[in-house]
């Protein structure tokens, strides 16, 4: 009889325990998930504000003083950017560490000390590439979790919007405002700027009509409350990139303010950022497998 039992207990046991491991891994992934979501929100914040500093930078550095004061003020914002993100990282269930990303904070702190002493060229470099490093933590971290897999097709393409497509096209245009608003505060476009600028126009209504246009016509969003977001944004972005081309590129002469130039550059810049904001909590709250 003992030699009965004994077997059932084991496999009791080994089933219980199975159980319990199912359960804990599956705890472990949820918590993964939601630490994924607060580093979208965090990234979402940097990668918006270094592009601002960016132009402004550019700005100042080409002779228009009314941007340092923003400048500093913004360089605030994106210290405490990379302070909540730093203690995000050396959570236990984060996917990188901080460590991993160390040399990214080193370039932003040696960046801040530098930008008002460099070239604007050189500026405008450094900006990019700390930028893109970003970009690439931000699509990679992702795609490092179990999360992409455990979702629908549709809610794929959405998460694949927000860590790629919405944060490139944003960088894009953030780009052609750096670009710009240096060209508006001088009223001259050399050779070599028009090439970027038009480079950075085609690429943007690339991104719009090959990755996210697809997207807005996909039958689940053309019926959702998110269709009028997307319009709302393409259209800023679209109107944006219409300016771009009225005023710098085609223009024989340049009279549009620096200013307004940059305000409407990021005017189309929050609207992508706003629809980011609608499409996050749709994916956070969709049913995983």
């Amino acid at each position: 009889m003992i030699l009965i039992i004994t077997p059932c207990i084991v496999v009791l046991a080994c089933a219980l325990f199975t159980i319990f491991r199912f359960y804990q891994s599956e705890k472990f992934v949820k918590t993964q998930e939601q630490w994924l979501f607060s580093f979208i929100r965090n990234s979402r914040r940097l990668i918006e504000h270094l592009p601002k500093h960016r132009g402004m930078a550019n700005a100042f550095l080409k002779g228009d003083g009314s941007f340092k004061s923003p400048l500093m003020s913004i360089q605030s914002e994106i210290d405490s950017d990379l302070e909540a993100l730093k203690k995000l990282l050396m959570k236990k269930e984060a996917v990188i560490k901080d460590d991993a990303i160390q040399y990214m904070f080193d370039d932003w702190q040696t960046l801040k000390q530098q930008v008002l002493t460099l070239s604007p060229q050189v500026s405008f470099s450094k900006h990019t590439r700390l930028i893109g490093q970003f970009l690439e933590t931000l699509e990679d971290t992702t795609e490092l979790t179990y999360f992409k897999n455990r979702i629908d097709n549709f809610h794929q393409r959405l998460l694949n919007s927000i860590v790629s497509d919405i944060p490139l096209l944003a960088e894009t245009i953030g780009q052609a405002r750096g670009i710009g608003t240096g060209v508006a505060a001088q009223a001259e476009c050399s050779v070599e700027n028009r090439i970027k600028l038009i480079y950075l126009l085609e690429r943007s209504k690339k991104i719009i009509n090959n990755s996210l246009n697809p997207l807005l016509n996909y039958g689940k969003i053309d019926s959702s409350p998110l269709k009028s977001e997307f319009d709302t944004s393409m259209n800023n972005c679209n109107t944006f990139l219409d300016t771009l081309r009225s005023t710098l590129i085609d223009a024989e002469s340049i009279e549009i303010e620096p200013n307004q130039y940059y305000q409407t550059a990021t005017h189309a810049i929050e609207s992508t950022y706003t629809l980011f904001d609608k499409i996050l909590p749709i994916i956070e709250n969709t049913k995983t497998h």
